[in-house]
């Protein structure tokens, strides 16, 4: 599921007591200064363990400009300080409170809920999500190439900060919660179990539930449809590759499962399990025909070229070449494992299989955000 932030007091009370606090890096000293400064009703045990959370904070504000060495003015009597908790990011009750998202996907999960974010970082660089962030007129941040980078995003003053767990992003928990609480999502995790998360840690619980129930009778419309069209048990193939390297999906992950959920059949070799993090089965050239299916939905654009598998010599032998049934899709979109990833491919399906709609290009994907939302009402 998900890691779940652990705060010991709110970010604007722990920067107070930074300031504060005796410029020494001793635990006890700092410890018997909170006990006389509004936490003697601590145990001695919470009160070091406060005093850890304010040396460090005190260091990452000394680190960012934020804070002088030795710098203590404007300190006033001091109001009593909150017991330590463990609990996830606090509710936020405003489309206007400054929430953070560290990637694209939690960026487009907030709006989904109708958070608007202060800023997302392009951490996968993806042009579809950034045209979605621009239409709605939400600023978005380069992400550094190394990993979170927490100056930019403390300058940006979060009250809650999310973010996909990616490793760099799992790394910097700790540290992401002293600038402002912080929840990881787990990306592996179902589309459902990341909206429910992120609708709890955002104050959209509601939201996320009626958006949860909206997808889901979409899903079991498109799975009615299909077997009253006779579709129900075709063959489709996932395939697509990135530079040389060609790449069928699994049945593990939102596609897959997807596929499998609406009565859709895959290639043997598709037809797998893997694990939840990585659901690409590498295509060498001699097997491209295993690949072979009634419809292949092929995922381009961006990053994703064709080539590789269209200059095949085998690819003009496949049977959904030669019957003109190679749909082409947006790998970016099909990748997201979000709410709008979901409606996405959905719609996606039904064009392609009922000839319900068009499946969408890249410069659909704005017209496809405010039906997306549109929905939501």
């Amino acid at each position: 599921m998900v890691a779940t932030t652990r705060i010991t007091s709110d970010g604007l009370n722990l920067d107070i007591l930074a300031r504060c606090a005796p410029a020494t890096d001793d635990l006890l000293d700092v410890a018997d200064w909170l006990g006389a400064n509004g936490s003697h009703h601590f145990s001695p045990i919470a009160r070091i363990e406060l005093a850890e959370r304010v040396i460090t904070r005190r260091r990452f504000l000394i680190g960012a400009g934020a804070l002088a060495l030795g710098s203590v003015t404007g300190c006033g009597p001091q109001e009593e300080a909150a017991a330590p908790t463990a609990t996830v990011a606090p509710t936020i009750t405003s489309v206007t409170t400054p929430v953070v998202a560290l990637d694209e996907f939690a960026g487009l999960s907030a709006l989904a809920l109708g958070v608007k974010p202060a800023s997302v970082f392009l951490t996968f660089g993806y042009a579809s999500a950034k045209a979605v962030f621009d239409f709605a007129g939400v600023q978005t941040t380069p992400a550094a190439p190394d990993g979170v980078n927490l100056e930019s995003v403390a300058a940006l003053k979060p009250t809650t900060i999310i973010g996909i767990s990616i490793p760099t992003t799992a790394a910097a928990q700790e540290k992401l919660n002293l600038i402002a609480p912080t929840t990881v999502i787990e990306y592996a995790a179902s589309w459902q179990d990341q909206l429910k998360v992120t609708g709890a840690t955002l104050g959209r619980a509601e939201a996320a539930a009626t958006l949860t129930s909206r997808l889901d009778g979409a899903v079991t419309r498109l799975k009615a449809d299909l077997a009253g069209a006779g579709k129900a048990g075709q063959i489709v193939s996932v395939i697509g590759a990135l530079e040389l390297d060609t790449f069928a999906l699994s049945r593990t992950g939102l596609v897959g499962s997807l596929l499998e959920q609406v009565g859709l059949k895959r290639p043997p070799v598709q037809d797998v399990a893997t694990e939840a993090t990585n659901p690409f089965i590498p295509i060498s050239a001699e097997k491209v025909g295993d690949h072979d299916a009634d419809t292949i939905f092929l995922l381009s654009g961006g990053a994703y070229k064709t080539d590789a598998l269209t200059a095949s010599a085998l690819w003009t032998t496949l049977g959904a070449v030669k019957t003109n049934r190679v749909v082409n899709v947006v790998a970016e979109v099909w990748f997201s494992s979000n709410a709008f990833g979901l409606d996405w491919i959905v719609r996606d399906v039904r064009a392609a299989l009922l000839g319900d709609g068009a499946v969408a290009t890249e410069g659909d994907v704005v017209s496809r955000w405010q039906a997306f939302t549109a929905a939501r009402g």
